[in-house]
């Protein structure tokens, strides 16, 4: 599976954690579950939006300091 499709279906579930506040591992499940077959490809997936969210404070910040 190409990372590109990975990393759209990473962006969708981040938005969707974003815009419901559900948990995480809800999000991941629903959002995510394409990718179940390719057990490499939902780990990346899965690790990608675990620490986009866990960091999410940092990144922030640094996006507006870019943007201000």
């Amino acid at each position: 599976m190409r990372r590109r499709i990975i990393r759209e279906k990473v962006v969708q579930a981040l938005y969707a954690h974003e815009m419901s506040g559900d948990p995480l591992d809800h999000v991941i499940a629903c959002v995510l579950v394409g990718l179940e077959d390719n057990k490499a490809a939902h780990e990346f997936a899965k690790n990608l939006v675990a620490e986009t969210v866990k960091h999410s404070a940092d990144i922030d910040k640094i996006i507006k300091a870019r943007v201000a």
